[in-house]
């Protein structure tokens, strides 16, 4: 376990060391979809989408890029909005570059602590007595087989 939380540690400080690039549209297009939700906007009215237009274009960037334009008159991203949602707080306090460091670390604990009992132990799958069990059945190789049904077909 210190070994894989070191490794951890290193690859992050790799990660936040190194300049960032914005080189797909899908970067753009994903950095409008957390500005405009940290402004509290899902779908853009003609002037959100302007003033969010002229706040992205003013440092030399793309501006918006794979927003849509519907037949309400309003603008909505064609990215999914799930990781802008996770994304949006870190964005309001300004570390954006850790959200998905940080939610690696959490799928990481996740599966950790949630892998189930033996896993890992370094113990010998066991055969179970019940045939009604839903575990795997071990032959004495480890590949797993069927048991034989209690009734004749």
């Amino acid at each position: 376990m210190l070994a894989g939380v070191a490794a951890f540690a290193i690859f992050a400080a790799v990660v936040l060391l190194k300049a960032s690039a914005m080189l797909e549209p899908d970067d753009f297009a994903y950095r409008a979809s957390i500005v405009a939700l940290s402004h509290g906007h899902i779908l853009l009215t003609n002037a959100q989408y302007l003033a969010l237009q002229r706040q992205l274009s003013a440092g030399g960037g793309r501006g918006i890029l794979q927003w849509h334009h519907l037949v309400s008159g309003r603008w909505i991203s064609e990215k999914n909005p799930g990781y802008p949602f996770f994304a949006v707080l870190f964005y309001m306090i300004g570390a954006l570059r850790v959200a998905p460091l940080f939610y690696g670390v959490l799928g990481c604990v996740g599966l950790f602590y949630g892998r189930g009992p033996g896993s890992g132990s370094g113990r010998a799958p066991t055969r179970s007595g019940s045939t009604a069990s839903r575990e795997p059945h071990w032959s004495s190789r480890g590949a797993p087989r069927c048991p034989a049904s209690p009734t004749r077909r």
